[in-house]
């Protein structure tokens, strides 16, 4: 579902042209994706009242493979039930550094994604960015994957695609 927006087994060079272009149609479906899937689409001023553990993550979701294929797992784990937990998301893509602190109550200098804020009974209580948000993530809803799985999953189709270019110049 996420994964196909980027997803490199996909031409879409008749259709969008450029890496630009579809990156721009990327951010234009996202929130569209997000609204008929498990995740919920969050900007600034929604509601962050939860009975439960809420998730808030940033995803690269007109950039990142990795993110997309997170994505994907998160939203099959809730639509398996997930009781007592919320997992809202965003595209990092759509701020600037400084919007941030209208996201998370602390200060976020971004080095890779995603970015994870946790709450716990509408109280902020962790943030954690990077692998270590996949994998404390997937954890905290109990999910059986990890996220060295997330990113073996990208890069299996990564080697997969190398592969067949040096086997066509051959």
């Amino acid at each position: 579902m996420f994964f196909e927006l980027l997803d490199p087994r996909i031409d879409r060079r008749p259709l969008l042209g450029s890496p630009g272009e579809e990156q721009a149609e990327a951010r234009r479906v996202f929130p569209e994706l997000v609204a008929s899937s498990n995740l919920r689409y969050w900007r600034p001023g929604d509601d962050l009242q939860f009975k439960g553990r809420r998730l808030l993550l940033g995803l690269g979701a007109t950039y990142s493979l990795y993110d997309l294929r997170f994505a994907d797992v998160l939203n099959a784990e809730l639509g398996e039930g997930c009781p007592g937990v919320r997992i809202d998301v965003f595209d990092c893509g759509d701020l600037n550094d400084h919007d941030f602190m209208d996201y998370f109550p602390v200060e976020v200098q971004l080095a890779c994604t995603p970015i994870l804020g946790i709450w716990e009974e509408g109280s902020f209580r962790r943030f954690e960015q990077g692998y270590r948000a996949r994998e404390l993530a997937l954890e905290l809803i109990g999910s059986s994957h990890t996220a060295a799985e997330v990113g073996e999953f990208v890069t299996r189709i990564r080697n997969d695609l190398s592969e067949r270019r040096i086997d066509r110049s051959d």
